[in-house]
């Protein structure tokens, strides 16, 4: 299994705009979102009922997460992937379509795994063994998640900071753009910029690239804003900002 260190995946200096920053970062909440969610889960009170709030509360937080895994792969599978594929040149175009190819294949993987999720926790999981069954498919889903998103950022995303770094930096800016936007006009994902901010602060190099990844005249401005939305709140109830950094714990989670 890819291991995760603080900060040790974004191999920039401290302070440098990192492309792509919003990606990683979510990936980073993301996980987070998963390793509170397996925490529960194992914690759930031995009598809980199909009814009990401890079953709602599960529930709600696999939901949320679910929105947020969707959201993100269709905005790769759509917007992100082909615009890499179309703007890479000579290698890179080779070296991209493997890339390529594998996220595909590891997209596929996780949507299977996903769907299994999705079937057991609309289910009724309070018995021990359908329990323990759950918890061991979460572990498997996010050991795979885990696997491609650290693909992403290791394969994938240099190969793009190449093409800025290029004639077409115009078109690559422009293809972000269109990531972000999609984003942006998810509502359900109001919660973002917060999420990505509150994982920041728990490692300092991690805060810096947030930091540059914008203007703080926008970052501050919205980031308030999208505090007061629905999801906002039922992503701070449902999935408290951790007090320090959480690559190990997750790693260490999936063990």
């Amino acid at each position: 299994m890819a291991e995760l260190c603080e900060g040790e995946d974004m191999k920039h200096a401290p302070g440098e705009k990192l492309s792509w920053v919003h990606m990683i970062l979510a990936h980073r909440y993301q996980r987070h979102m998963l390793l509170t969610l397996m925490d529960e889960l194992k914690n759930m009170p031995p009598d809980a009922t199909a009814d009990s709030d401890a079953v709602t509360k599960i529930r709600g937080m696999w939901k949320l997460y679910h929105a947020d895994f969707k959201h993100h792969a269709h905005a790769e599978d759509t917007i992100m992937f082909s615009g890499l594929k179309e703007l890479a040149e000579g290698d890179e175009k080779t070296k991209m379509q493997e890339v390529l190819d594998t996220l595909a294949k590891e997209h596929g993987e996780l949507g299977v795994l996903e769907k299994a999720l999705q079937d057991a926790f609309a289910a009724d999981f309070t018995p021990e063994n359908k329990r323990t069954a759950l918890l061991d498919d979460l572990r498997k889903f996010a050991a795979v998640y885990h696997n491609h998103t650290y693909d992403e950022e290791h394969l994938l995303l240099p190969l793009a900071e190449a093409i800025e770094k290029g004639d077409k930096k115009d078109d690559a800016v422009a293809l972000q753009k269109r990531v972000g936007k999609y984003f942006s006009s998810q509502k359900e994902l109001g919660y973002g910029l917060q999420a990505m901010m509150e994982l920041a602060r728990t490692h300092p190099k991690d805060q810096a690239i947030y930091e540059s990844s914008m203007s703080w005249f926008l970052r501050g401005p919205i980031t308030f804003m999208t505090g007061f939305s629905g999801t906002s709140h039922e992503f701070h109830k449902l999935f408290p900002a951790p007090k320090e950094p959480i690559e190990a714990a997750f790693t260490a989670a999936l063990q």
